[in-house]
Formats: C-alpha cells, sequence, structure tokens
C-alpha cells in the first residue's frame, strides 16, 4: 500500500472482476473526451447560458494545467493493482477497457475526479434546470462514482481521487462565484490563470506533447471568445457591461491567436508533430466558440446572471 490508505484492495475486495468491464465504462464520465463533448453539446443548445458554459470549459482547462503540473511535480506512482488484466476483457469493449486502465503518467492526484468534479460541480452552479439542491445532488453523485471507479479499477489510491475531487471542487467554485465581481466577462477572467497553468504544465513536463495541446487549447478558447464578443459588437449587439473595448478585443484574439497560426505554419521546420498540432487544436477550439453565431446568428439575448440563482 502507498500514499496513507490506498482502498484499493478494500474496494476491489467488495466485487467480482467483471465489475472491472462496468466500471471502465462509468469511468468515461469523467474523461477528458466525454467532457468536452458534453460542454460543447450545451454551449451549443443552451442560448442564453452559453457564457456560462463557456466559463466552466475555461475552469476545466484551468484544471487541467494545474493537477497534470501536480502530477509531474509530485511523481508518485499509480497502483500495480488492476482488478481485471487487460487481456482478460472482452474483446468487443478491450479498447475502451485498455483506454480505461492502461493510462500513462502519474497517479497524483486523480485527474478524472478532478475533471468530473469541476465540470459537474460548475454545471451545477451555472445551469438553470431543476432545482439547486437537486443539481448538486447530482454533481456529487456523478463525480463519486467516477471517483469509485478509479480506485476500483486499480489506476488510483483513495488520497488520489480525495485530492482531485477537492481540487476539482475548488476551481469550479472559486471560478464561477469568485468571478461575480467580473461575472460580465468571466471567460477572459478565467483564462488567465489558465495560460499560466498550461505554461507550468509545459515547463514542468518538459514540453510533452500534451502541455503543448493543452496550451493551444487555451489559446484557442482566449482567441475565440475575443472574438465573438468583436462579432457581436460588429453586428451592433450591445455587449455587456465591463466586457472590454473593440480594441482591446482585438488585441487579446490576436495575442491568442497569432501563435496558433505560427504553430501551424512551422511543420516543415519543426521535427515534433505537437507543436502545429497544438495550433490545429487551438483553431479548432476557437471554430467550436464561433459556430453557433457563423450557423444561426446571435440574437443578443441576455444571459442568466449567475447572482440570480
Amino acid at each position: 500500500m502507498a500514499r496513507g490508505i490506498g482502498g484499493v484492495d478494500v474496494i476491489q475486495g467488495l466485487v467480482p472482476d467483471v465489475a472491472a468491464l462496468v466500471a471502465a465504462a462509468l469511468a468515461q464520465l469523467g474523461s477528458a473526451w466525454f467532457l468536452s463533448a458534453l460542454l460543447v453539446v450545451l454551449y451549443w443548445t443552451r442560448p442564453g447560458e452559453e457564457h456560462d458554459v463557456l466559463l466552466v470549459g475555461s475552469l476545466l482547462l484551468v484544471a487541467f494545467g494545474i493537477y497534470r503540473t501536480l502530477k509531474e511535480l509530485f511523481a508518485l506512482p499509480r497502483p500495480a493493482e488492476l482488478l481485471l488484466a487487460p487481456a482478460d476483457a472482452p474483446a468487443l469493449i478491450r479498447p475502451l477497457y485498455d483506454a480505461a486502465v492502461l493510462g500513462t503518467g502519474y497517479g497524483f492526484p486523480s485527474g478524472h475526479a478532478t475533471n468530473s468534479a469541476v465540470v459537474y460541480i460548475g454545471l451545477a452552479a451555472v445551469l438553470g434546470i431543476w432545482t439547486r439542491r437537486r443539481r448538486y445532488a447530482t454533481a456529487t453523485a456523478l463525480v463519486t462514482v467516477v471517483a469509485l471507479t478509479r480506485i476500483l479499477l486499480g489506476v488510483h489510491y483513495l488520497v488520489d481521487v480525495i485530492a482531485g475531487a477537492a481540487l476539482g471542487t475548488g476551481v469550479a467554485l472559486l471560478g464561477v462565484y469568485g468571478v461575480r465581481q467580473f461575472v460580465d466577462d468571466g471567460v477572459t477572467v478565467a483564462l488567465v490563470p489558465g495560460v499560466f497553468a498550461s505554461a507550468g504544465y509545459v515547463v514542468a513536463s518538459g514540453g510533452l506533447p500534451e502541455s503543448l495541446l493543452l496550451s493551444g487549447a487555451v489559446l484557442g478558447l482566449l482567441g475565440g471568445w475575443q472574438l465573438l464578443m468583436l462579432a457581436r459588437m460588429s453586428a451592433g449587439i450591445r455587449p455587456p457591461v465591463g466586457v472590454g473595448s473593440a480594441t482591446r478585443k482585438r488585441g487579446l484574439a490576436a495575442l491568442a491567436l497569432v501563435p496558433l497560426l505560427v504553430a501551424v505554419g512551422s511543420t516543415p521546420v519543426v521535427d515534433s508533430l505537437a507543436v502545429p498540432a497544438s495550433g490545429l487544436v487551438g483553431l479548432a477550439v476557437a471554430g467550436v466558440v464561433l459556430a453557433p453565431t457563423v450557423w444561426q446568428g446571435d440574437s443578443g439575448r441576455q444571459r442568466p446572471s449567475i447572482r440570480r440563482r
């Protein structure tokens, strides 16, 4: 056992080996691909709340940079106690199972627990569905399920998921309620620490491809958001008070997107594909932000205020 109360043996001893397959499927609720897709769908389909959904997406990138940096700094290994060996998983779902249990990198803190806490707690704080109690109860249940699956699968210790859930919850609540003074442009405010967090990950990891891709995503979201505000200003839609001048928006958009364009153009002169790939990821994220305006136009409706919830 490592890192104090590991919890792996206890939880694995309560379930049959076949439970690993169910756990692998449920663990996807905390995976980066699933949460990103969820946020994109909500951003595109909930007019009036798109700013708040984008704020949660920004906080996810912030948390991603923080926990990835912590993994590199602590350099603590994962458990070596898989509930079910990958070779014993049915061939039909083996790719899904392999993705859930053959994660690379260090174990502390848990990325799945962090990701799920940021997104589900953050959405509970900003969305206008159900009651506040029901939203937070559902979010807590989802985070707990994800955390338990990581222990059951044998890829994290108990302390890993507790630390990850605490980190994610802290980022979500501080990010959502901490920007109340800047709520009219919370996305930009949230992305400032995101830039530093992603840069910290690049330095701590020695420039791993994943760190460059994260930096590209952060810059793409920042640039896309500024361009969206500029598009609204150009269309004669009055931006929210405090959103910043058009000149400032142009400057921030250029500051974010120019490095991405340079990265894409560097393909012939760099050995690693990570640099141009990071540029493509950033431009793709900017496109996701702008897509609803390009396809459907902008109604200019005021989004609901977090303060009224």
